[in-house]
Protein backbone atom coordinates (compact mmCIF):
# COMPACT_ATOMS: atom_id res chain seq x y z
CA UNK A 1 0.00 0.00 0.00
CA UNK A 2 2.91 2.61 0.79
CA UNK A 3 4.18 2.37 -2.43
CA UNK A 4 0.75 3.10 -4.43
CA UNK A 5 0.49 5.80 -1.90
CA UNK A 6 3.95 7.14 -3.08
CA UNK A 7 3.07 6.92 -6.80
CA UNK A 8 -0.11 8.53 -6.52
CA UNK A 9 0.43 11.66 -4.97
CA UNK A 10 -1.09 14.11 -2.08
CA UNK A 11 -4.88 13.01 -3.14
CA UNK A 12 -4.40 9.04 -2.68
CA UNK A 13 -2.31 9.56 0.62
CA UNK A 14 -5.12 11.89 2.08
CA UNK A 15 -7.41 9.13 0.96
CA UNK A 16 -5.47 6.85 2.66
CA UNK A 17 -5.59 8.98 5.87
CA UNK A 18 -8.92 9.77 5.89
CA UNK A 19 -11.56 8.36 8.49
CA UNK A 20 -8.94 7.27 10.77
CA UNK A 21 -9.23 9.55 12.91
CA UNK A 22 -5.92 11.35 12.09
CA UNK A 23 -7.46 14.97 12.85
CA UNK A 24 -8.50 13.71 16.81
CA UNK A 25 -4.51 12.07 17.02
CA UNK A 26 -2.91 15.64 15.58
CA UNK A 27 -4.94 17.44 18.08
CA UNK A 28 -3.85 15.30 20.99
CA UNK A 29 -0.16 15.91 20.38
CA UNK A 30 -0.80 19.49 21.14
CA UNK A 31 0.76 18.49 24.22
CA UNK A 32 1.28 22.67 25.35
CA UNK A 33 -2.52 23.14 24.52
CA UNK A 34 -2.07 26.55 22.62
CA UNK A 35 -4.41 25.54 19.90
CA UNK A 36 -1.09 24.83 17.50
CA UNK A 37 0.80 21.85 17.02
CA UNK A 38 4.79 22.16 17.03
CA UNK A 39 7.28 19.96 15.55
CA UNK A 40 9.30 19.72 19.21
CA UNK A 41 5.82 17.95 20.16
CA UNK A 42 5.47 15.09 17.13
CA UNK A 43 7.18 11.68 17.73
CA UNK A 44 9.75 11.01 15.67
CA UNK A 45 8.11 8.46 13.83
CA UNK A 46 8.48 8.44 9.87
CA UNK A 47 4.12 8.58 9.47
CA UNK A 48 4.10 11.39 12.38
CA UNK A 49 6.18 13.53 10.64
CA UNK A 50 4.85 13.11 7.64
CA UNK A 51 1.79 13.51 8.01
CA UNK A 52 2.71 16.90 10.26
CA UNK A 53 4.64 18.03 7.08
CA UNK A 54 1.67 17.45 4.90
CA UNK A 55 -0.81 19.80 7.30
CA UNK A 56 2.38 22.56 7.39
CA UNK A 57 1.33 24.27 4.51
CA UNK A 58 3.87 27.19 5.25
CA UNK A 59 6.85 24.93 6.00
CA UNK A 60 7.12 26.94 9.57
CA UNK A 61 7.40 24.07 11.74
CA UNK A 62 4.19 25.28 13.43
CA UNK A 63 0.79 23.20 12.40
CA UNK A 64 -2.04 26.02 13.68
CA UNK A 65 -5.39 26.41 13.50
CA UNK A 66 -5.64 27.21 9.80
CA UNK A 67 -3.79 24.49 9.03
CA UNK A 68 -5.44 22.07 10.65
CA UNK A 69 -8.61 23.13 9.29
CA UNK A 70 -7.63 22.88 5.92
CA UNK A 71 -6.37 19.89 6.42
CA UNK A 72 -9.76 18.26 8.18
CA UNK A 73 -10.81 19.87 4.98
CA UNK A 74 -9.03 18.05 3.02
CA UNK A 75 -9.75 14.94 4.55
CA UNK A 76 -13.60 15.41 4.35
CA UNK A 77 -12.86 15.72 0.80
CA UNK A 78 -10.81 12.74 0.54
CA UNK A 79 -13.73 10.57 2.08
CA UNK A 80 -12.64 10.75 6.00
CA UNK A 81 -15.65 11.58 8.44
CA UNK A 82 -13.12 13.32 10.74
CA UNK A 83 -15.88 16.10 11.99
Amino acid sequence: MRKRIAQGGDGDILKALAGRGIMEKIKELDTNNDGALQLSEVPKSDTSLFIFRLADSNGDNVVDAAEMDAMEAKLRGAGGSNS
